[in-house]
């Protein structure tokens, strides 16, 4: 029984070949997608309007992104500013001494204060790798060069916002 149950398995993958025109061969002409033509689900590029509703509303969602990027931003800089002084003082401090865990905690204020900046990050890398894609499924058409901008911007924000933080910790003694 088990040998008959091997044999046959072959036989049921290559069936899985055979075309829809009964002579057992799949089919080598080409697909009415092919040829610029709808075929069943596949969908047309759409150029993306730039006054319809959803590209307003994306738009608007990038720059209520970037608002918060910017004010995400001023937020902790104001705050490494406060903060940065104090760590680099305790640079010197023995571990767990009451100048050491103080830096870390500012330096945990400084983290917490990064993240919104990298909320806004990943939510315009989000949009942007949605976009991405549905304009690799030819849904959509159109320039995503605002979107690589902002995403861009968002990027060298978060990055020197981490720089700063790890140039801190950096300075302090670990254990």
């Amino acid at each position: 029984m088990r040998i008959l149950l091997l044999l046959s398995f072959p036989m049921l993958l290559l069936s899985a070949c055979a075309g829809q025109d009964g002579q057992g061969y799949p089919s080598l002409s080409k697909r009415a997608i092919e040829n610029g033509l709808p075929a069943g689900d596949a969908v047309l590029p759409i150029e993306a309007d730039p006054d319809s509703g959803a590209e307003q509303q994306l738009r608007q969602t990038i720059a209520d992104l970037m608002v918060k990027l910017s004010n995400g931003n001023v937020m902790f800089n104001l705050l490494y500013d406060e903060v940065a002084g104090r760590i680099r003082v305790a640079k010197s401090a023995a571990i767990s001494s009451e100048s050491w865990v103080a830096a870390q905690m500012d330096l945990s204020r400084l983290e917490q204060a990064s993240y919104q900046s990298s909320y806004a990050l990943a939510g315009l890398d989000t949009l942007y790798a949605g976009r991405l894609k549905a304009i690799s499924e030819g849904k959509v058409s159109g320039s995503v060069s605002e979107m690589k901008e902002a995403v861009a911007q968002a990027q060298d924000i978060v990055a020197g916002q981490q720089a700063k933080i790890a140039a801190l910790r950096a300075g302090l003694q670990q254990p």
